[in-house]
C-alpha cells in the first residue's frame, strides 16, 4: 500500500508539467512566432494541442508522435499580400502552416489562422522557397512523387499566396526514373520552367526532358515543350499552346510503374530500336531480341522484325 501511495505521489508533478505544457502550447497557437517560440525552447511536447486549438482534424497528415529533441522551426514572411508562414518539422516530415494579419506587419491586431499544406515526404526532405509571379507571391514545395522499387520522382507543389485556400494550384513533375523492370527500357526524366508570364493570363511554359536507358546505357533523348494556362484556381494543360499531348505527357513523364507500356516504347523509339536491331550482333541487340518477345504484335514490333535478320536455320 505504501509503495502504490509513493508512486501515485511521483506522478502527480509529471502529469501537472505534461498540462502545463499543453496550455502553453494552447495560447502560443494564437501567433505564429509564439508557436516558433515554443518549439525552440521546449525539448518535450505533444502536438495534439495544438492541431486541436487552429481547428485541424489529424488525418495522418500531420504529426502524431509527440516531439523528443528532434522538431524545429522556419518562419517565411510574405509582405504583399501580409502573412507569416510556419514551417514546422518533425523528423525528415514538414508541416506549413499560414497565419495573415490584416493589420499588416505593424505588430497589431489578431493572427487569423489560413490553413496548412503538409507535402509528402517518403525518400528526402521537402525544400521551399518562394517566387513573384507578376505581382502574386507564390510558394513553391518540393515534395516526394510516385515513390516504390525502382522508380520515384520529386514535384513542384505551387500554391498561389494570394488565395483563401492554401493548397496548390499547379504541381509539376520536376525529376524522376523508372527502371521497374530492369530487362526492359527504363527512363530518366527533367522538366524545367523555361517562362511566366502573367498579362494578360497567367501562363507557365515548360521544357520536359527524357533520356530513354537500358542498363545504364543511352537508347536515346527527346525534349518537349508544354504550357500551362490559368483557369480560375488552376493551371492546366493548354493543348492549343504545346508541342505535345497531354497523354503523351502523362505518359512518358508521369512516372507511374506501368507507363510507358512496352508497345509505347517501341512507339517512341522505333528509329533507334530498327538502328539496332540493323547493327552487328552484340548483347543489346539479344536484349532487343528478348524485349520484342514481350511486346504484342503491334506495327512497330513487325517493322523492327522486319529489319532484323532472319534466324539461320538449323
Amino acid at each position: 500500500m505504501l509503495l502504490r501511495l509513493a508512486i501515485a505521489v511521483l506522478l502527480l508533478p509529471v502529469a501537472g508539467a505534461a498540462a502545463s505544457v499543453d496550455e502553453e502550447l494552447v495560447q502560443a497557437a494564437k501567433s505564429p512566432y509564439d508557436i516558433a517560440r515554443f518549439v525552440d525552447t521546449h525539448i518535450s511536447f505533444q502536438w495534439e494541442p495544438l492541431w486541436k486549438t487552429l481547428g485541424l482534424e489529424n488525418d495522418g497528415d500531420l504529426f502524431t508522435e509527440p516531439c523528443e529533441r528532434g522538431c524545429s522551426e522556419e518562419l517565411v514572411t510574405v509582405l504583399d499580400p501580409f502573412q507569416v508562414i510556419l514551417i514546422l518539422r518533425h523528423d525528415w516530415r514538414e508541416v506549413y502552416l499560414r497565419f495573415l494579419r490584416k493589420t499588416g506587419p505593424d505588430n497589431s491586431g489578431p493572427w487569423e489562422f489560413g490553413g496548412y499544406y503538409s507535402p509528402l515526404v517518403k525518400y528526402f526532405e521537402p525544400r521551399h522557397h518562394t517566387l513573384r509571379f507578376g505581382k502574386k507571391p507564390f510558394l513553391i514545395v518540393t515534395e516526394q512523387g510516385v515513390s516504390g522499387t525502382g522508380v520515384a520522382s520529386e514535384v513542384d507543389a505551387w500554391l498561389d499566396l494570394t488565395l483563401p485556400k492554401f493548397e496548390p494550384v499547379f504541381s509539376l513533375t520536376t525529376d524522376g526514373h523508372n527502371d521497374v523492370h530492369p530487362d526492359n527500357v527504363g527512363l530518366k526524366t527533367n522538366a524545367v520552367v523555361i517562362s511566366m508570364e502573367s498579362d494578360p493570363t497567367e501562363r507557365v511554359e515548360v521544357v520536359y526532358s527524357v533520356r530513354f536507358t537500358h542498363e545504364g546505357e543511352t537508347l536515346a533523348e527527346r525534349s518537349d515543350t508544354a504550357v500551362y494556362t490559368r483557369r480560375g484556381d488552376e493551371f492546366v494543360f493548354d493543348a492549343g499552346r504545346s508541342k505535345i499531348s497531354k497523354a503523351d505527357i502523362d505518359n512518358i513523364y508521369g512516372l507511374e510503374d506501368d507507363h510507358p507500356s512496352n508497345e509505347d516504347y517501341l512507339r517512341y523509339l522505333l528509329p533507334e530500336l530498327k538502328k539496332i536491331a540493323a547493327g552487328p550482333e552484340n548483347e543489346t541487340k539479344d536484349w532487343l531480341k528478348r524485349f520484342l518477345e514481350e511486346c504484342d504484335n503491334t506495327v512497330e514490333k513487325r517493322e523492327i522484325q522486319a529489319v532484323l535478320p532472319a534466324a539461320a536455320p538449323k
